[in-house]
């Protein structure tokens, strides 16, 4: 079935137009990609392969690491812009198999996969939760312990004061899971400044969790 709907509409890169892919391979090594875990709050580098935070950093965080893919540049953008309004799942499944490798070989024991949620006014409207298309293909076992309460005006173009504000109080935990001293990955998109991994990190702690780690395809240089 899929290859009947792939010789009816063909995939074309989203950057290039070359057919095969939305995201070629081409375009993808033209992209700045991270090359490891960086410091969630001042982006530096980290020397431990145990600690992916650095001490005093810590004091900032309730984020014990994160894992980006690729810099959320004008390429990124574009492509998190298709597959949110326009392509949809189908880009998707193409950003998680790239994230695969990072969840495969984690140097740490993961005990939940955790998909940012979106409210369902947003679920409604767009017809899928980006952050859980992208964990059911790195790992179908993945669970929504977290439920966002309302929905938030958009985020976009916000300082990181005013996204802060915005998204305080907006995620809660869904109780039927236990989390203590459990080691969970959060799953999401895009991070910009960062404030909504922050702000369900500090539920997910607050409910128990041992450690609290992300995983995104996209990073702003510049958040945080």
């Amino acid at each position: 079935m899929d290859l009947f709907l792939q010789l009816i509409y063909p995939k074309y890169c989203l950057l290039c137009f070359q057919k095969g892919k939305y995201i070629c391979n081409d375009c993808l090594k033209k992209m700045s990609l991270y090359d490891g875990p960086i410091c969630p709050i001042c982006k530096g580098l980290l020397r431990s392969k145990k600690y992916f935070i650095h001490k005093i950093c810590k004091r900032h965080s309730s984020l014990d690491g994160l894992f980006p893919f690729v810099k959320y540049d004008e390429r990124a953008k574009r492509i998190i812009a298709e597959s949110k309004y326009k392509f949809g799942k189908e880009i998707l499944f193409e950003i998680a198999e790239m994230l695969k490798n990072i969840y495969s070989n984690l140097p740490v024991k993961i005990d939940y996969l955790v998909p940012v949620p979106l409210s369902k006014e947003k679920i409604f409207k767009r017809g899928f939760n980006q952050s859980e298309v992208i964990a059911n293909k790195i790992n179908f076992k993945y669970k929504n312990i977290l439920i966002k309460k309302h929905s938030t005006k958009s985020q976009a173009g916000s300082k990181r004061n005013e996204r802060i504000k915005n998204i305080k109080n907006t995620f809660c935990f869904n109780n039927k899971f236990n989390l203590k001293d459990k080691n969970i990955i959060l799953i999401d998109d895009v991070c910009t400044t960062g404030s909504t991994l922050l702000e369900c990190a500090k539920v997910l702690k607050e409910e128990g969790a041992k450690r609290v780690y992300a995983i995104v395809w996209a990073k702003d240089e510049y958040g945080f």
